[in-house]
């Protein structure tokens, strides 16, 4: 089929932005007199505990005024809370979180159905003696005229936290550990006989710099104490963290789960964490020689546009030799030995090469590669040597670092690599499963990524565990032959998996590309022994996913790429005779072929397979290279010269979604929409489909910077030849922005950019009913609440209209968490298509209708 290149939009045009809908379901609150029986105890049981510490602090702690950290929880929301604590001598703005599936009560519920969930938000504030007693007097004042009481201006929105306030308590102990994953830990090492945990201690950030350091002076006191030492320590302004890295007795932490020691009841501390655990395994079985396959060794050429965040890899490797550019700052090399370089080669040889069974041509350009991963084997994991981030080593740090290498320089030097677009980071923290809020390392890359405008690819996480199917009594062997009710079987039990299977931090990052694996490769093997496939289908998302959603429920993962086809063992369990399907973890049979190190010394051609979200993330960060490449040849076309390297990444993150599909999952239909939004996000990515157009199939590119409360308009031409045709149709309209973020604000996401089709210069018609097509997919609502809006029309119905008509796609930003005072960059992404059966001239009739503006460069009317 003859390919046509990519269509640069016209210039948009300004107009005003469009008005966001939506409202509120009406809440009942409890009335005055019984907000009072609930209220008033609680913040008498504060002034206490205030006075108390008061008494009880120590005079060789370098904050002599005793603190304590309020949990303020309401249903419902009040806006702009923040500046009315700021008002209060005493109370300083900490955060805010969203809080979902709230029990009703008879106090409140909601008042058309009463039976649903609520959802609240909790308010974070610190607060001392003068704010306990503030506080306390707002109530007063509050009570005497509930209705209208007497607040100074700026004090209102008070009256309305007292209406709707559920609880007001101090943040404890348990918060402190609340699902950090240290028990765990601990209970590991005490099993291995360890003497110490490592913990990251994080501390509740506040403006005030003097403030910091004494919190951070008083931590080193009380870790001293109790036998402990401070290894590293960090402070990020611009996403309000500040966390220590300490070495604790065994004998130290258990009293943290007693509640006995000091440290647990540290007003600074937010959370005890154990340290990051971003590791991967390395397989104890041996990789395969692969002498029969020739692979290229020339020497790459040009500036790196992939930067790869993990292990160090075999830089000789027959595959990857004259491709690498390899940072290694810390010197790692040294203490790194070959037969362990097993991740790092691995990602490294998928973004290069992709899988290496299907023959593909390696990239032109080199990978920068800087690892951030070092082999390790505690003894207390009980299992085998992994690559891991070094013990002692905060995440955040080393990443920002890192990041910061890469475009402005370290230590007076030059940047090393500024050229870089994309950021491939497969690797996962397996500790810390997201929950309500934005972990540090999330809310790192999304800072880097507006700050640098790179693209970061992170991997969803995976989770191995086993899957158990119910039989009902029936014969094992004849239900694993039945293969339609084992793959239904096995997804439903994943899907129902909520909790357990959740995104890995940083994964619920909001202006990265978060990745996830589809069951596909390229080997044709029949598994072996009591292995089985148990999905035996291309198009389903990979068992060992993590799903989503999001941070406030954005849609998360955001795509799949293929991740290698995962096989299992099984076993009989239970009484009625239940499979149960274990993950099987040798590299030697099944999944994506990639370079690897081998155990004989010296051999520099080993191949293993592999599977999982790793791989998925690399090849979709390879995916993003070539498509670079793409872009870079349309700077030449007209219209090209407005494509500067500030919405560069910001159209590979578009593209990348504009790809993705549901269209080839046929078998989650069964499943509701939020639940296949969540195992598979936008859908499976297609990026063949973005890399040229079709006579049957054109895509348009836009981009741009947009303020707060404009809008900007882009036409698309109706064709001609599809006037009164009935045929299959479909409209795919994807919008990517990269927005700053307020990590003080519970909706975090600065900037809301969204767009609105319609029919018609007045923006008044239907663009839906003009083609004949109907939305299909993620849900219209979810797409509007994280940085990508992508959907799809599609519809078989003659769609007749006039030969001048045309689809108007309007772009619109407001601010969505505080003050938007900054330009928010953004790409639009526009597919028109028919089948290609029809033949229709589609191609040539939109750009015969744009071409007073756009001309289509001589010599790029077919691009291979």
């Amino acid at each position: 089929m003859a390919t046509r290149p990519i269509v640069i939009f016209p210039e948009a045009t300004p107009a005003a932005r469009n008005k966001k809908g939506g409202g509120q379901a009406k809440v009942h609150c409890p009335g005055f007199t019984r907000q009072s029986e609930r209220i008033l105890p609680q913040l008498d049981v504060l002034e206490h505990q205030i006075e108390a510490r008061k008494v009880q602090a120590s005079p060789d702690m370098p904050t002599a005024e005793p603190e304590m950290v309020l949990v303020i929880e309401t249903i419902g929301s009040i806006s702009d809370f923040m500046r009315a604590v700021d008002k209060v001598e005493g109370l300083e703005w900490l955060a805010e979180w969203d809080e979902y599936d709230i029990a009703a009560d008879e106090d409140f519920y909601i008042e058309e159905h009463p039976e649903n969930p609520l959802s609240g938000r909790l308010y974070l504030v610190m607060s001392n003696h003068a704010g306990v007693s503030q506080l306390t007097s707002l109530w007063r004042r509050y009570s005497e005229n509930p209705e209208h009481p007497e607040f100074e201006r700026g004090y209102t929105k008070w009256r309305d936290l007292f209406r709707q306030l559920r609880n007001v308590r101090p943040w404890g102990p348990i918060d402190r550990l609340y699902e950090t994953g240290l028990k765990e830990e601990f209970d590991g090492r005490v099993k291995a006989g360890e003497e110490s945990v490592v913990a990251e201690v994080e501390i509740w950030f506040v403006r005030d710099e003097a403030k910091r350091s004494a919190a951070e002076a008083a931590l080193r006191i009380l870790v001293g104490a109790e036998g402990g030492e401070i290894i590293q320590s960090t402070c990020i302004p611009e996403i309000r963290y500040h966390a220590l890295s300490a070495r604790l007795p065994i004998t130290s932490v258990e009293k943290l789960f007693t509640h006995e020691a000091e440290l647990i009841k540290c007003e600074q501390v937010m959370y005890f964490r154990p340290h990051g655990q971003l590791t991967v395994g390395v397989p104890d079985d041996m990789p395969v020689s692969d002498d029969s396959v020739e692979r290229e060794t020339e020497k790459s050429t040009g500036d790196p546009v992939v930067a790869l965040l993990d292990g160090l890899p075999l830089e000789h490797h027959k595959c990857l030799e004259n491709r690498l550019i390899i940072d290694d700052p810390e010197a790692w090399a040294a203490e790194y030995p070959a037969s362990e370089r097993v991740h790092g080669t691995a990602m490294a040889s998928l973004i290069l090469h992709g899988d290496l069974a299907a023959m593909e041509q390696p990239l032109p350009r080199p990978v920068y590669v800087r690892p951030i991963l070092r082999p390790y084997g505690p003894d207390w994991l009980q299992s085998s040597r992994q690559e891991c981030l070094p013990e002692g080593m905060l995440a955040v740090d080393l990443i920002h670092r890192a990041v910061k290498r890469l475009f402005d320089g370290e230590a007076g030097e030059q940047p090393v690599a500024p050229s870089v677009r994309i950021v491939n980071l497969s690797i996962g923290d397996r500790s810390r499963l997201f929950d309500r809020t934005m972990s540090p390392l999330a809310r790192l890359l999304d800072w880097l990524a507006w700050k640098y405008r790179v693209l970061f690819m992170v991997s969803a996480g995976n989770h191995p565990e086993t899957v158990v199917i119910d039989c009902n009594g029936g014969d094992i062997d004849t239900i694993i032959k039945d293969k339609e009710f084992l793959r239904k079987s096995v997804v439903s039990a994943v899907a129902r998996a909520v909790l357990t299977r959740r995104l890995m931090s940083p994964s619920e990052s909001v202006n990265s590309l978060t990745v996830a694996a589809h069951h596909y490769d390229f080997l044709a093997r029949t598994p072996l022994g009591n292995s089985i496939d148990p999905l035996d289908h291309t198009s389903l998302p990979s068992p060992v996913n993590a799903q989503g959603p999001g941070f406030r429920r954005f849609v998360k993962p955001d795509l799949l790429f293929a991740g290698g086809r995962q096989h299992y063992s099984r076993d009989s369990i239970g009484a009625k005779g239940n499979i149960e399907l274990r993950p099987i973890f040798l590299s030697n049979h099944f999944g994506q072929e990639v370079a690897s190190t081998s155990s004989t010394p010296g051999q520099i051609n080993a191949v293993r397979f592999m599977c999982g979200t790793s791989n998925a993330t690399a090849l979709a960060s390879r995916s993003a290279a070539m498509i670079y490449d793409m872009l870079n040849h349309l700077k030449g076309s007209p219209g090209g010269d407005r494509l500067t390297n500030a919405y560069e990444s910001i159209l590979l993150k578009a593209l990348l979604v504009h790809s993705a599909t549901w269209q080839t999952v046929t078998e989650l239909t069964e499943l509701d929409v939020d639940t296949v939004m969540r195992l598979i996000g936008y859908g499976i990515a297609e990026p063949d489909r973005v890399m040229a157009c079709t006579d049957q199939r054109i895509t348009l590119l836009g981009w741009g910077n947009i303020n707060k409360d404009e809008g900007h308009n882009y036409k698309l031409p109706l064709p001609a030849s599809l006037n009164g045709v009935k045929c299959w149709r479909r409209l795919t309209i994807t919008l990517a922005w990269f927005t700053p973020v307020n990590c003080a604000h519970q909706a975090y996401r600065q900037a809301h950019v969204w767009f609105k089709p319609y029919q018609g210069s007045d923006r008044q018609g239907d663009c839906a009913k003009a083609l004949q097509v109907s939305r299909c997919g993620v849900d219209w609502q979810a797409a509007l609440r994280g940085t990508l809006q992508h959907e799809v029309f599609e519809g078989d119905s003659a769609s007749v209209f006039s030969s001048q008509s045309d689809v108007q796609i309007h772009v619109s930003c407001s601010e969505d968490a505080g003050r938007l005072t900054e330009t928010v960059p953004y790409g639009l992404a526009v597919t028109l298509e028919v089948a290609p059966e029809t033949k229709l001239p589609l191609y040539e009739d939109i750009v015969a209708r744009i071409r007073p503006v756009v001309r289509i460069a001589p010599g790029l009317d077919a691009m291979e």
